[in-house]
């Protein structure tokens, strides 16, 4: 079985030899910028493959790389640059699997509010967790001095959220004859305890937040994007994953297909993605006439709103059904809401619904 790494490197490869067929200059004619990629794509191999055929691309550094561990523990806070309220970036130059390119360390606000949240409450759990490992070590008896220093020394290398400020050794005599023993007689063995003072570690949580709350590195080999550009292009992909998510809801029907034949799994996906294309398109256009007519439409809360989704448009427009009644058609349930999307979206929408006179409306 192929890693994931191999797998997604053998993608780029054929991705690259489907719009390869031309030069470089022409796909950026078509609109080809820059690839997006993940995680698993950030390798040695897809490197050279981005290198080889001369492609840009945008990708999210893994933070376990040693490179990006180094900027992210001993960047300077003074070097952030204020991109807007939410964002701060530090740019840097890198060369990476023999590939220049362009590193950015960004902070966000929210996220580190968010992340600090997380890492409190991560350490609460794991504060509790050492407790009851200090507490066990001090019930547990020995019967030897150097075997409890030793289990002492290995249970409490691995305390993060703990400081422990003493460690008392005691010792008990043990006799092995019934009863008290007399006042002159002389142990048989002796069993030790531990007696442990801790304190909360409060430099773990500062370390945490400062390696971890609200920093992201990207990375790109087009030198010419700048923080914000870079920033902007990486998050465009959501909208494109979101398309994606639709595609495989419930109201799709896409779990209602059963198909075995690749051909048919192909001609499938194909309508899928021109139906995500009309619905993207859609999508857009009604956002955007929104905001030119500086109009518009109320969200699930009511709320007045310009950027709705299509899916809740379509769910609007559930409760309008056409009426045949003498044989005269007539709309029914079309409401205002419904009557500002048809006319943002243009006469030939109107006409379906009759609000031109093609059909009767109520």
């Amino acid at each position: 079985m192929r890693s994931g790494r191999t797998f997604f490197s053998s993608v780029i490869s054929n991705l690259l030899l489907g719009i390869g067929c031309c030069p470089w200059e022409d796909t950026q004619s078509l609109g080809i910028t820059q690839d997006i990629v993940h995680y698993p794509l950030f390798s040695s191999k897809t490197m050279e493959e981005f290198k080889k055929n001369g492609m840009l691309f945008i990708s999210r550094v893994p933070s376990k790389l040693k490179k990006a561990k180094e900027i992210l523990r001993n960047h300077n806070e003074g070097e952030f640059i204020q991109l807007d309220e939410n964002y701060q970036a530090i740019p840097y130059i890198v060369d990476y699997e023999g590939m220049r390119q362009k590193w950015v360390l960004y902070k966000s606000s929210y996220a580190k509010s968010k992340m600090d949240k997380t890492i409190k409450r991560e350490y609460q759990e794991k504060e509790k967790q050492e407790m009851k490992l200090i507490e066990k070590l001090q019930r547990r008896r020995f019967f030897c001095e150097a075997d409890a220093k030793e289990v002492l020394k290995e249970k409490t290398s691995k305390l993060e959220c703990l400081t422990i400020t003493e460690a008392k050794l005691i010792s008990k005599p043990k006799y092995k004859t019934k009863g008290r023993p007399k006042s002159d007689a002389k142990p048989d063995y002796y069993e030790y305890y531990w007696v442990i003072d801790t304190k909360p570690n409060k430099g773990y949580i500062e370390q945490k937040q400062n390696q971890k709350s609200g920093l992201f590195i990207l990375a790109t080999n087009d030198m010419k994007l700048s923080e914000k550009e870079l920033l902007d292009e990486y998050k465009s992909q959501q909208r494109i994953e979101r398309g994606f998510r639709f595609l495989k809801s419930p109201e799709f029907l896409s779990d209602a297909m059963f198909l075995k034949n690749p051909k048919r799994i192909e001609a499938m996906l194909m309508i899928m993605t021109i139906s995500l294309l009309v619905y993207a398109a859609l999508e857009y256009r009604i956002r955007s006439e929104l905001k030119n007519k500086n109009k518009t439409f109320p969200n699930q809360l009511g709320k007045p709103i310009q950027n709705p989704t299509a899916r809740w448009v379509f769910e609007n427009f559930f409760a309008i059904h056409l009426l045949i009644l003498n044989n005269q058609e007539q709309i029914v349930g079309l409401e205002d809401k419904h009557r500002l999307i048809l006319e943002l979206l243009g006469g030939t929408y109107m006409g379906f619904y009759g609000i031109n006179g093609g059909r009767g409306a109520e």
